[in-house]
């Protein structure tokens, strides 16, 4: 964990190519949380948007922990975020060219403002609270309140 924290996978190149292609219409970094930055961006957008969480890709290793724990993998993203990766959005001819990058399709956006989680075939509002260093608690704090605020959300 401390090699992957103190030498990141920047996706830069990745970025670089979505902006030079001109595929993305919008999008933020994760850094506080697929959940939280995902409502901030669908707001400043006047949007909604429908996350199917079973496409998150997550990491071998994290499927580990979240056994361990006995969470969905899931909840990790949705809570944890990660300074350097990113979500952005495209139209459904784009989205070929996402996915030819290697990029993984993890949800749409919605007329309205209703931002919502589906898993499987289960829908659950989005939890509003994400990465927040007001609530002055340690990393591990505040992933144990983030996880068990999604767990009272999503009773699966």
């Amino acid at each position: 964990a401390k090699e992957k924290i103190l030498t990141p996978n920047l996706p830069d190149k990745v970025s670089e190519k979505i902006s030079k292609i001109k595929i993305g219409n919008g999008g933020t970094d994760i850094s506080d949380g697929l959940c939280a930055d995902l409502l901030d961006m669908c707001k400043s957008s006047g949007v909604g948007a429908t996350l199917e969480v079973t496409k998150i890709p997550v990491h071998k290793n994290l499927l580990l922990v979240a056994e361990k724990l006995n969470i969905p993998p899931w909840m990790f993203p949705l809570t944890i975020g990660g300074d350097f990766q990113f979500i952005f959005t495209c139209n459904k001819r784009n989205s070929t060219f996402a996915k030819r990058m290697g990029l993984s399709e993890i949800g749409f956006i919605n007329e309205g403002d209703e931002i919502v989680i589906k898993n499987k075939d289960k829908i659950y509002k989005i939890p509003l609270e994400g990465h927040e260093d007001s609530r002055n608690l340690s990393f591990r704090e505040e992933v144990d309140y983030l996880i068990n605020l999604i767990k009272d959300n999503v009773n699966d």
